[in-house]
């Protein structure tokens, strides 16, 4: 299992630990973990364009609605063989990141 995190300005580290989740070869799953205050500020303006959430009525009831949807699949998507969080990270530090990883892992 990966686990990446950021440690300053453009500094990674990779932890490795000897736990095999995935059965398959050539697979890998990637969890992109970020906190509810994360995900509420990130979808907040674009609730009514999304199916899942076009029913709340307003960044409360969102931020409601992820923390009770990110406990409830948290067991799955521990599962996962690597995880990054982005809570500080752009979208293209994100894509640097999977690139890195994909690399790492002979899949790029």
């Amino acid at each position: 299992m990966f686990f990446i995190s950021e440690t300053g300005p453009f500094i990674w580290t990779l932890f490795l630990s000897s736990i095999k989740i995935d059965n398959l070869p050539s697979s890998i799953s990637v969890y992109l973990k970020a906190t509810a205050d994360t995900l509420t500020d990130r979808l907040k303006d674009s609730i009514e364009k999304r199916p899942l959430i076009s029913h709340l009525q307003n960044p409360v009831e969102l931020k409601e609605f992820i923390t009770k949807h990110l406990f409830e699949r948290s067991f799955y998507y521990e599962k996962s063989k690597v995880k990054i969080k982005t809570d500080d990270l752009d979208v293209n530090a994100v894509v640097k990141l999977i690139n890195q990883l994909l690399t790492l892992f002979h899949l790029l």
